[in-house]
């Protein structure tokens, strides 16, 4: 088949479409090339045909972003794979984000945000009820192909995962990963059934399923291209699922909560007492903080971080004994709000806001209630709460109020090994303890010397540093560049970077610079 569209760098990742009829091919300059086979009249309902020579990604380059400021940034399109019913084209690349292309008119149906690093591969299963993508995060995740919701993470591999590919009858999904092993896990509750030992070396890896029997075909290839292999395997089903391991899996779900609203209104103070931590007086804050809040169901945790991306719950507080307009604060956060929801397309979830009045006990609220109802309604709010955090005052409604308002059902369930969930709980508790700084080293010597868990013995550092990595991508430590350090409290960033910038604003020449020193956070 003759080119008809011509790229000037080496193709890969070739997807084709159904019946073989589509043949797409991604090139390293953001081009996509489509070839066609003669054919019949097609109906409405078959595949749907594209012109010789058309580039079905034409109308908005699939590797070019538009930034919050505005600017455009360009990245690399690694993985590409049509929809079972040939109608949609998902795209994976470099920015850690997955879009769906409707065809044949190349239009942007959803663009899905959840990894952390570069996408690796995607694909559909074969219903197209759900696409799955492996990213360099060392995770899989699977999301609603309709509403580009996110739907399930799956935790386990402790290298980059780089191919994946479903099982034709929809009843396994095959991960091929860095860490030298592919893992098979079954679809109806995702859990790993087994997995086996394959080495790997080299960014080449591929990884296919034969279309009528469970052969599995991989692809491997050195730094140095000394080993080129393709490797076939024979899985049989029936054994693997009477022979599967006693589950070390764990399920749970996070969702999280916010706390916004202008300084020195009292949002720490809440969130202390929101936590069921006893109250303690505190300076004002610039930047966030980050506290776990547990919840009734078993295995829910509600995480609180000023994020505000995937929120599900955001709490507004402002102090309703300001003189000057008490509820400008209000609106700003509120259209901030808005607009971070309004980025993440139609994939978002639900968002539930509430009004919070803190520190009441100062004094009563210097706003007429109808004022305040007028506020709730017209910005949609669920509801409204008085709260006092030093004299826990409405403090656990409020918490219940949160903790039912959460559509459990809606948000990302996640599939995790016992180890990652022990190693996780360990880091977590560290923070808890006070220490600011510590060492990669030290973190993992005193995971290995407080874990009991009878489950899954191999305590390997490998297995360990993917789980600080899951932990920092949820916003509760930092690794630094220098030195193996590890910052439990990363939100110290945050107040440092406040410190600057009220330390330029304060400088008498307006220049927005300032000379190295010491500045209070």
């Amino acid at each position: 088949m003759p080119d008809l569209c011509d790229g000037q760098k080496p193709q890969h990742a070739p997807a084709a479409g159904k019946g073989g009829r589509l043949l797409t091919r991604r090139t390293q300059d953001f081009l996509t090339k489509t070839n066609e086979r003669p054919s019949s009249r097609m109906t409405k309902n078959q595949t749907p045909q594209l012109n010789p020579g058309f580039c079905a990604l034409g109308f908005e380059n699939p590797g070019i972003t538009k930034s919050i400021d505005g600017s455009f940034r360009t990245w690399s399109v690694r993985s590409i794979a049509w929809s079972p019913d040939g109608w949609y084209l998902a795209s994976g690349s470099d920015d850690s984000s997955i879009r769906v292309w409707r065809m044949p008119d190349g239009t942007r149906r959803h663009t899905l945000a959840g990894h952390t690093d570069h996408i690796s591969c995607v694909t559909w299963e074969p219903s197209g009820a759900i696409i799955a993508s492996a990213s360099y995060d060392n995770t899989i995740r699977l999301w609603d192909s309709v509403t580009g919701r996110q739907i399930r993470v799956l935790e386990g591999h402790t290298g980059i995962v780089r191919g994946i590919c479903f099982t034709r009858d929809g009843k396994l999904l095959i991960s091929k990963s860095a860490d030298n092993t592919i893992r098979i896990w079954r679809c109806d509750t995702w859990e790993v059934l087994g997995f086996f030992d394959e080495p790997t070396s080299g960014a080449l890896l591929g990884l296919s399923i034969h279309p009528t029997n469970l052969q599995v075909a991989t692809l491997n290839s050195t730094q140095d291209r000394s080993d080129r292999s393709i490797r076939l395997w024979s899985v049989n089903v029936e054994k693997v699922f009477a022979n599967a391991p006693k589950s070390y899996s764990v399920h749970y779900t996070n969702a999280k909560v916010v706390l916004v609203g202008d300084s020195s209104v009292g949002k720490t103070g809440l969130g202390i007492g929101l936590t069921g931590q006893t109250y303690q007086k505190t300076d004002s804050t610039h930047g966030r903080q980050v506290w776990t809040l547990e919840t009734e169901e078993p295995g829910y945790r509600l995480v609180h971080q000023l994020h505000l991306n995937e929120v599900a719950v955001a709490l507004v507080v402002f102090d309703g004994k300001r003189e000057t307009d008490p509820f400008g604060g209000v609106r700003h956060w509120d259209r901030v709000l808005k607009q971070s929801h309004l980025v993440q397309d139609n994939a978002g979830l639900p968002l539930k806001k509430f009004l919070v009045a803190a520190r009441t006990d100062r004094g009563s609220i210097g706003v007429s209630q109808e004022r305040i109802d007028a506020l709730v309604k017209d910005m949609g709010f669920e509801g409204y709460f008085v709260t006092s955090a030093k004299e826990n005052y409405n403090i656990k409604e409020l918490g219940d109020q949160i903790r039912a308002c959460i559509n459990w059902e809606l948000m990302p369930k996640v599939t995790s090994r016992q180890m990652f969930h022990s190693i996780k709980s360990s880091i977590i508790s560290s923070r808890k303890s006070g220490i600011v700084l510590t060492t990669k080293d030290e973190m993992y010597s005193g995971y290995v010397k407080s874990d009991t868990s009878n489950g899954e013995s191999n305590k390997s550092i490998s297995q360990f540093e993917t789980c600080l990595g899951l932990v920092e991508a949820q916003g509760f430590v930092r690794r630094l560049g220098f030195g193996g350090l590890i910052l439990l409290k990363p939100e110290i960033l945050d107040a440092y970077a406040s410190a600057l910038v009220n330390a330029a604003k304060d400088e008498p020449d307006g220049m927005g610079c300032i000379a190295n020193g010491m500045y209070s956070i």
